[in-house]
């Protein structure tokens, strides 16, 4: 086959020396140009606080495909640098960035664990591919730090008087925020959320 001396020839019975005969041939494919993350910059650090309706931007360079197939892409992130566990890892098709709300960051972070002040490091990278081969972008870095967002949490002030001394149940909108907040005079961050 990879001489190109294998043939296929089709016997009938009005033809029976070969009604059609076609030379296969093995196609080569080559590889995507390797994409490069270019936004944010690998070593950039971030807060995720304010509006939970900004976004984080992730964005790469547009390549081609010399055997001029169309070229996707594929996001990864991950906590660690061998992206063993990727946290996300999709299919932008022909976009070149791929964007994650402030809400939805906040969630995420909350579900690995990281508290508000709390940091962490993830890992990202980019493939190109033409659906049968493919390259990919080389690491890059982001650290985030669990900020507040002020869509999220609301910031409640309890002073102490004789009448409501003890602890108490703190309702927001008709929903259990906090349970048994003890206090003297305290403030509390209560999840909007509830």
């Amino acid at each position: 086959l990879e001489s190109g001396m294998l043939y296929v020839n089709v016997h009938s019975e009005d033809n029976p020396s070969g009604e059609i005969r076609t030379q296969v041939l093995v196609a080569v494919n080559n590889a995507p140009q390797q994409t490069e993350v270019t936004s944010p910059e690998t070593g950039t650090s971030m807060t995720i606080s304010g509006s939970a309706d900004q976004d984080l931007e992730v964005e790469w360079k547009e390549v081609s495909d010399p055997d001029a197939d169309e070229v996707v892409y594929i996001f990864e992130l991950a906590l660690t640098n061998d992206f063993d566990n990727p946290i996300v890892l999709t299919n932008t098709g022909a976009e070149t960035g791929i964007s994650f709300g402030f809400g939805e960051l906040d969630a995420l972070l909350a579900e690995l664990g990281v508290g508000v002040g709390e940091s962490v490091m993830f890992y990202h990278r980019a493939y190109s591919s033409d659906g049968s081969d493919s390259r990919v972008s080389e690491t890059a870095t982001l650290g985030v730090t669990r900020g507040l967002l002020d869509d999220v949490y609301a910031e409640v002030q309890f002073i102490h008087t004789a009448a409501n001394s003890g602890s108490v149940d703190v309702y927001v909108d008709g929903e259990l925020g906090v349970s048994g907040l003890a206090f003297q005079t305290a403030t509390a961050l209560v999840p909007l959320n509830v």
